[in-house]
């Protein structure tokens, strides 16, 4: 009887379900509405400054930067994002330029240490978002690719290599599939 029930309802395909506000919590719910475009990337470097991920390497900085704010802005056209997601890719591009043990020095293209933190991190974090490989094509390997003056075959290839490392540095035991 309750699956009927969920069946039925049109708006069970819903991602989101938004649901009234109870009446007297009104009174305390603020809108403060969207960051403009500007704003957006000043929050977006002066995160990046407060990690101090890539001190004292302006380039990587502002590559960080531009990447991080195109991102935001591509995903901003078909989905929800805020502040959390840079908060998250910075977090990543953190770990994978000091922690990750997969990292082979000089095998990615020649892209530093540094250049792949943010393009794994970037991957993780938008280039996943879109469902088909044609939609990560168009709609953000296009676009990302230029900022790092990549061919968008490029910088598939750095993210399968870093799929291929991680998988690698697994153990797995036998009858485990790795591809």
């Amino acid at each position: 009887m309750v699956h009927k029930k969920l069946t039925d309802d049109p708006l069970s395909n819903l991602k989101y379900r938004v649901l009234p506000l109870i009446p007297f919590t009104l009174e305390h719910i603020f809108d403060f509405g969207e960051i403009n475009i500007n704003n957006q990337k000043l929050y977006i470097r002066q995160m990046i400054i407060n990690e101090n991920i890539f001190t004292n390497e302006n380039e990587t900085i502002n590559l960080a930067i531009e990447s991080l704010h195109l991102s935001q802005n591509l995903a901003h056209k078909d989905d929800t994002v805020s502040l959390r997601d840079v908060r998250r890719c910075i977090s990543l591009m953190k770990w994978f330029s000091t922690e990750d043990p997969s990292f082979k020095e000089n095998f990615y293209y020649n892209v530093s240490k540094n250049r792949r933190s943010i393009i794994l991190s970037l991957a993780i974090c938008y280039y996943y978002r879109y469902d088909t490989i044609k939609e990560r094509e168009e709609k953000y390997l296009i676009p990302i690719s230029k900022i790092f003056n990549f061919t968008t075959e490029n910088f598939k290839a750095i993210i399968r290599q870093g799929q291929e490392d991680w998988t690698n540095y697994f153990k797995f035991p036998s009858g485990i599939a790795k591809k």
